[in-house]
């Protein structure tokens, strides 16, 4: 029995406290930008093939990851559903399309792993997106009629859906320039930026509007401040990750969840296949979207 997380911070760290309530409405659109310059040297694990190396394995990742986690809050009912019925989430997080392009080249060389990025992903519309011909129902049950001058119109809705989590994310990474790090989520009543570092943010700021595309009614800046880190902790040095002040939420959640659950192999009389296996916040099978998404990215490319 092994227990199994991955070191995303991003739906393990606290709730925020607001003075307001803010009505944003749906997610519509999401952007990012990771980006940092690396050495240009070919056994670096950032530029190495054989060690893991690649633009959007080591930075695209938290993209991926920031964008499922819009998937995610849609259906976030999924909590009171048992372990089983759970696993059903997948395809709702799964993106409908996926485009991606990128290349290996740097300084004049040309590296095995991408150096350069950028994907989108696409939730709504089914497979088709937007359809190439006529007399053909999208997925989400839209019929279509082709009329005489060629030109496709909507004539019904059946089977659509007005709570359909429709959003598209555009991002970019690159191991050659900086970047800001930022990551954007644009909703029907406002957008929430998140500030640098994306990956582990202790700021952001919310822009609410009166309506689609009315006038800005409020804009707050919140801070939350990542976990100190203890002192004896610091006599090995800072650490040499951005903000890795974020994993003790990790930690804590995973010492929380073996103390209320048991350790697997090793409390006393724990049936087998019990314990903590998972955090309820990221569980393996999210996780495994997180590495299928990411996977098929880069097949794209």
């Amino acid at each position: 029995q092994i227990f199994e997380s991955t070191t995303y911070t991003s739906n393990i760290s606290p709730k925020i406290e607001t003075k307001h309530i803010y009505n944003l409405g749906k997610t519509l659109a999401m952007r990012g930008d990771f980006s940092f310059p690396t050495p240009v040297n070919p056994s670096d694990r950032f530029l190495n093939r054989t060690l893991g190396g690649g633009v959007t394995l080591d930075v695209g990742c938290y993209l991926v990851e920031l964008a499922l986690l819009a998937a995610h809050g849609h259906h976030r009912s999924h909590k009171s559903l048992s372990k089983s019925k759970r696993k059903a989430l997948k395809r709702y997080l799964i993106p409908d399309g996926i485009v991606a392009t990128g290349h290996g080249m740097y300084h004049g060389l040309v590296f095995p792993v991408d150096v350069e990025a950028s994907f989108s992903l696409r939730w709504g519309g089914g497979s088709d997106g937007i359809l190439a011909g006529c007399g053909k129902a999208a997925s989400a049950g839209m019929v279509f009629d082709m009329s005489e001058d060629r030109r496709c119109e909507t004539t019904s809705t059946q089977g659509g859906e007005e709570d359909d989590f429709t959003m598209i994310g555009s991002f970019q990474a690159s191991f050659r320039r900086p970047s800001t790090f930022e990551v954007e989520y644009i909703f029907e009543n406002g957008r929430a930026l998140i500030h640098r570092p994306g990956n582990g943010p202790s700021e952001m700021t919310i822009y609410e509007h009166k309506a689609p595309f009315g006038p800005l009614i409020r804009e707050t800046k919140i801070s939350f401040p990542l976990p100190p880190i203890k002192d004896k902790l610091l006599q090995y040095g800072r650490p040499n990750y951005p903000r890795a002040e974020g994993f003790v939420y990790v930690i804590d959640a995973i010492e929380k969840c073996m103390a209320e659950r048991g350790v697997p192999g090793k409390t006393e009389d724990l049936p087998v296949g019990s314990g903590c296996l998972e955090l309820e916040e990221n569980t393996i099978e999210e996780q495994l979207v997180t590495v299928e998404v990411t996977e098929e990215v880069l097949k794209k490319m």
